[in-house]
């Protein structure tokens, strides 16, 4: 750890500039805590400018007092985690003992509780007249919610789930300031091909008067992740490399899934790219599918290219839909992918990569998904 500056000197031309900083072993505090800081200017004798005169069990200063000899008292909440109300004109033994161990400030159960609580100890020290009370509520290892000044106005602080400032409002709620936060970022993004010596598993559907889904395992090293696994097996199968034998179809019902991907023809082609789509039931994979993009006019929805479109023909019960970037995928815009859903070719609402979904039997599901930046957007999509 690097030590804080005790002492600092400056000098340009006659102009003269000193710092120092005192420290002294405090027993409240259990440790050496600074005492006060000395400053001085053009050589002139050096001045308190801040004196630290009493501090908690944790370390926080309870009280200082600046050059106009104003003293500043402070009230810790959240368990001594931050300081929940700041009283200027006052010492700290002034403030009345009720709120020094107060359950509702070490604990609040709610800002509005504890707003409620340090209202109370604003009137408290307003009667003694000269001293004005900011007290302060928080959320917890993000910052600020709340300040309220001493007229009792308050300002509210808004985060977003990352713990980013996003808004601050006044008194009635009234947003006064706005943040975004926006990232730049490269024109497309590129995915290298890896290469596993992890067996690679994927599904192949057959489509008939009995149709299934089959899974199908290739040992690893031989598939690379812009590699195309049925390309793979059949190339090693003609090769008699690698055989198998789809198992009988012991299901005597099965949900049809129709997987198709589409990109705008106004964007940079990706009819080469693909995701790769997984259905997990109980935490395990149970069926994985390479789904490519294939082009789509603006005014022509219904492109049905022969490489944009796949199945899986699943048992009915729950399962968790994984929709993963594949290797090679060139995506000409920042955000994620849409995913779309439709359910007996009905109309098509936003799905949520990760969703859980009940397969029910008798019905047919659709999932589109579309690069962003395309021109189009769901529900605009017809039905196929």
């Amino acid at each position: 750890m690097i030590s804080q500056v005790v002492e600092e000197r400056q000098s340009m031309g006659n102009e003269f500039y000193y710092q120092k900083t005192n420290y002294a072993a405090n027993a409240d505090a259990g440790g050496i805590v600074p005492t006060s800081i000395e400053k001085s200017y053009d050589g002139k004798p050096a001045f308190i400018e801040t004196s630290f005169d009493k501090y908690d069990q944790y370390g926080n200063i309870l009280q200082i007092t600046g050059k106009d000899k104003i003293p500043v008292s402070y009230l810790w909440g959240y368990n001594g985690l931050y300081p929940v109300a700041q009283i200027t004109g006052a010492t700290y033994t002034q403030i009345p003992e009720t709120y020094k161990n107060n359950s509702t400030i070490n604990s609040p159960s709610s800002d509005d509780a504890l707003r409620t609580t340090l209202n109370g100890l604003r009137t408290a020290m307003d009667n003694l007249g000269l001293m004005e009370t900011e007290t302060y509520t928080y959320k917890r290892l993000t910052g600020i919610t709340s300040k309220t000044g001493a007229s009792g106005s308050i300002t509210y602080f808004d985060y977003d789930d990352y713990g980013r400032l996003v808004s601050i409002k006044d008194n009635n709620q009234k947003t006064i300031k706005k943040y975004e936060y926006r990232y730049t970022d490269p024109e497309s993004y590129a995915f290298e091909a890896m290469r596993s010596n992890i067996p690679i598993l994927f599904t192949e559907s057959v489509v008939g008067t009995s149709p299934a889904s089959y899974n199908k395992i290739l040992q690893g090293g031989i598939v690379d992740s812009n590699s195309d696994p049925d390309v793979i097996s059949q190339q090693l199968l003609n090769q008699g490399i690698y055989n198998y034998t789809l198992p009988g179809d012991n299901s005597s019902q099965r949900v049809k899934i129709i997987l198709r991907g589409y990109y705008d023809t106004t964007e940079t082609p990706l009819s080469s790219s693909k995701v790769e789509i997984e259905l997990f039931k109980d935490d395990q994979v149970m069926y994985s599918k390479n789904v490519r993009f294939g082009a789509a006019q603006e005014a022509n929805y219904s492109n049905d290219l022969p490489d944009n479109k796949e199945y899986l023909f699943v048992p009915p019960g729950e399962y968790t839909f994984s929709i993963k970037s594949y290797g090679g995928n060139q995506y000409k815009k920042k955000n994620a992918l849409f995913s779309y859903l439709s359910v007996n070719k009905g109309v098509y609402s936003f799905f949520n990569n990760l969703s859980k979904l009940n397969l029910e039997a008798g019905k047919e599901y659709t999932l589109i998904l579309i690069p962003p930046g395309s021109k189009f957007l769901i529900p605009d999509f017809p039905i196929f």
